[in-house]
């Protein structure tokens, strides 16, 4: 840029291929005609350096790569809750999350209308709750109320999402239970990782669920809802083998201080001869000894949940750690290993994927599941 003796005009610079001044009236200035010339310059700087700043040269090389950033947007957002990807969540969790991804949380800290008997202005999930009765996302129950803490399942958070995510409908489009359910199928939108229709949902679940309605899903990884049984119909008691017939009673139930059931055999050189079998589908998850269960298995099934068989006799587990079993699959003998006074079957079940041994929390009244 040359500076003239004569005067302090700037002389504009020539920026870029084919300076612009020669279109420039007469009349203008050089100021003026350095100014513009510079913003053509800018402007053409822009051009040739965007594509260097794109999702492609930063490591996002199609739409693929897109939906897996934005998959895993979702995925820190529920561990930025402290939720892992095995767990369970409940209905006001839930929808906590997901309408804070979908809405900008001004518009939901607008929403102030008290829409459920068991949601108020204090709960936590408050303004969340109101939104997605807002938008017909959620809906509550015939007594009116949400339940924010029941835990959710398959069908229930299916359809939260489903009509939270479908871009080929608004938020809350109305849909009767038998189009949703139709709808399941021929989108294929259940994981292959569902095994009964009104199993509690999982975190990773939700993640799959969340990514088919997105996405249109070919792959052959999916379960039919019509196909798939109630889970409490996929259990028994683990006392229905014939060797036990008539041989026990239920000496005492589940509570808060005892989170299991425990079967007493009527005579103990009888109770000894009883097997117990496994309630349900599932894979021997441990096989232990020591300590107030004594002998114990855990069997992790099919539809996530866990059962636990202690105080078993020794030297009489005929399955060992990694084993398939059926559901009336013999596992052992009844016992009085470890903190037992009698022979007996110390019965526990979870719906969990936590520890069913040491998480005591974890474990759900197996009457409430189980027909004994």
């Amino acid at each position: 840029m040359n500076i003239s003796k004569e005067s302090n005009d700037f002389e504009p610079p020539n920026l870029c291929i084919g300076t612009i001044s020669k279109f420039f009236p007469k009349q203008t200035s050089h100021l003026t005609k350095y100014i513009l010339n510079s913003i053509v310059f800018f402007m053409g700087t822009l051009f040739v350096l965007t594509p260097f700043f794109s999702p492609n040269v930063l490591g996002a090389e199609n739409t693929s790569d897109l939906k897996a950033i934005e998959d895993e947007r979702l995925a820190d957002m529920f561990e930025r809750y402290g939720f892992e990807k095995d767990q369970h969540i409940s209905r006001g969790e839930l929808v906590k999350i997901l309408i804070t991804d979908q809405f900008e949380q001004a518009e939901i800290d607008s929403c102030l209308i008290k829409s459920f008997d068991d949601v108020d202005e204090n709960s936590d999930f408050f303004k969340y709750v109101c939104m997605a009765r807002r938008f017909g996302v959620a809906r509550g129950f015939s007594n009116g109320t949400f339940r924010p803490d029941k835990i959710i399942d398959i069908l229930d958070g299916s359809k939260i999402i489903y009509k939270l995510y479908n871009k080929k409908a608004q938020f809350g489009a109305g849909i009767n239970q038998d189009d949703f359910l139709k709808e399941l199928d021929e989108r294929r939108l259940l994981p292959g990782s569902v095994f009964c229709r009104d199993q509690d949902l999982r975190i990773d679940q939700i993640l799959e669920i969340v990514d088919r309605v997105t996405n249109d899903y070919s792959g052959e990884d999916f379960k039919k809802i019509n196909n798939l049984e109630r889970c409490t119909e996929s259990f028994i008691s683990p006392m229905l083998d014939s060797s036990c017939t008539n041989n026990y009673y239920l000496s005492r139930g589940w509570s808060s201080s005892h989170t299991g059931m425990d079967f007493v055999a009527n005579e103990a050189e009888n109770g000894m001869g009883c097997w117990i079998i496994s309630s349900g589908n599932g894979v021997v998850e441990e096989v232990e000894k020591g300590g107030t269960l004594g002998n114990y298995i855990v069997v992790r099934h099919e539809n996530g949940y866990k059962t636990l068989y202690a105080h078993l006799a020794d030297d009489e587990t005929i399955v060992k750690a990694g084993d398939e079993v059926e559901v009336g699959q013999r596992l052992a003998k009844m016992g009085d290993t470890g903190n037992a006074t009698t022979v007996h079957l110390h019965f526990s079940l979870s719906q969990s994927n936590e520890d069913i041994v040491n998480h005591y929390y974890s474990r759900i009244n197996p009457e409430k599941t189980i027909d004994f």
